[in-house]
């Protein structure tokens, strides 16, 4: 089974009106106390409690808590993303470096704030996330998959992913001359992925449902 190389998680909006309820915590941090007694195990958790507010800084938990409470006020849903190295991978052997595009001295992945060997964290927009019909608790669903829209080349620069060469982009820009006049770039053409996380086999599939009925990853 591959490794699984991101978890989902499920915010539901309670008590959002009440003054006296905080619905997040505004500056997000980990407060770490030692069990035992004496300074070596207070230095020690003194350490890893620097460690873990450095981390949720950079992974910019803040900020993607706000979008997902903003998601739970308007749909009643907020879900985020865990995963750790690489944002569309498995997650890399230990002190392996994230898997370079095919094309020379490009990154196959560019998110700002996803780093080799170290953990993000991402809003998922609840459109794009999907679980069996009837769903109550996510504990209890057997699957759950994110819909995502990719850049066509990336998804064929990336060496990952198998029968691609044959994809073709589903959204694909079109400009008159008066945008073409002023310098208006074209969006890229992109394609749709359907990524899912099967608990049962403990294996991740991903498939392009609208351009071919193969496995891009299995």
């Amino acid at each position: 089974p591959l490794p699984e190389h991101a978890r989902y998680a499920l915010f539901n909006l309670d008590n959002a009106f009440f003054p006296h309820k905080r619905i997040y915590f505004r500056n997000p941090s980990a407060s770490i106390t030692p069990k035992k007694p004496g300074l070596v195990h207070m230095a020690f958790a003194k350490l890893l409690e620097r460690i873990d507010n450095k981390l949720l800084h950079q992974m910019g938990l803040k900020t993607e808590m706000k979008s997902i409470v903003q998601d739970a006020f308007f749909f009643g849903t907020g879900i985020g993303k865990l995963g750790y190295g690489s944002q569309y991978q498995p997650a890399p052997i230990p002190g392996q470096a994230a898997i370079k595009s095919r094309k020379a001295n490009e990154l196959f992945e560019y998110s700002s704030r996803v780093y080799d060997n170290m953990p993000w964290f991402k809003r998922t927009s609840p459109g794009d996330f999907i679980v069996p019909e009837g769903t109550v608790l996510l504990q209890e669903s057997r699957w759950c998959a994110e819909w995502i829209k990719r850049p066509l080349h990336d998804v064929q620069d990336d060496p990952y992913l198998k029968n691609t060469k044959a994809l073709k982009p589903i959204h694909r820009s079109s400009l008159d001359e008066r945008q073409k006049k002023f310098g208006i770039m074209p969006s890229e053409s992109t394609v749709d992925l359907v990524e899912i996380h099967d608990k049962k086999t403990g294996k991740v599939f991903i498939i392009a449902p609208f351009t071919t009925d193969k496995f891009l990853l299995f």
